[in-house]
């Protein structure tokens, strides 16, 4: 991992464990699955830019993140998204480099960080990809599911100092999705996985 990655992953866990800590009112159940051995993917609900930040603030130093390859953020966005070794994933169509790239993550005993809702755009909490199930199944990667309660909008309530509630929940890593053997089914066994 380059240097500067590693100095910009540190620099924002220094500041998400602060915010968390002195600016909100911060409940975290299941730490202890963060621990997962690899190959792990983390999946978490995804409902604002803050939820990246926890994502960096909590996971192992050594998990690869997933992020937008398909549109450019505002700065400072896209000035982090540059400098985090971040894997850039087009959404909407299948990115076959994106794939690539964290399959091999994953087929080395690596961890991901991903947000299967694929945006913070106002969604149903089953709108799903089905990426992190066929992740799983081709690479044999578990998955740990990760909630994120409060975060909506939580940018302007940590602006003006009101102290917001945020709730992390990590549950147990779930076992990688098996493989189907009915190749028309496949795709709809992904997606059920993935819900």
């Amino acid at each position: 991992m380059p240097r500067r990655v590693i100095w910009m992953r540190r620099l924002f866990r220094l500041l998400g464990r602060a915010i968390l800590r002195g600016l909100a009112r911060t409940t975290i159940s299941g730490q202890e699955h963060l621990a997962a051995p690899g190959p792990a993917i983390y999946a978490a609900n995804h409902a604002s830019t803050f939820d990246a930040l926890l994502l960096v603030t909590l996971l192992p130093p050594d998990t690869t993140f997933v992020g937008p390859g398909d549109f450019r953020l505002l700065w400072p966005g896209d000035w982090v998204v540059r400098n985090m070794g971040l894997i850039p994933m087009k959404r909407g169509a299948v990115d076959r480099e994106g794939l690539k790239q964290m399959l091999d993550v994953l087929k080395g005993g690596g961890r991901l960080a991903m947000f299967p809702e694929g945006g913070t755009w106002e969604k149903a909490i089953d709108d799903v990809k089905s990426g992190v199930a066929y992740l799983s199944q081709a690479s044999g990667a578990a998955i740990v599911p990760m909630g994120f309660g409060g975060t909506y909008q939580v940018w302007d309530r940590l602006l003006r100092l009101q102290r917001p509630r945020i709730t992390i929940t990590i549950r147990a890593p779930l076992p990688p999705v098996a493989a189907s053997a009915d190749r028309k089914r496949r795709q709809d066994e992904l997606q059920a996985a993935a819900v």
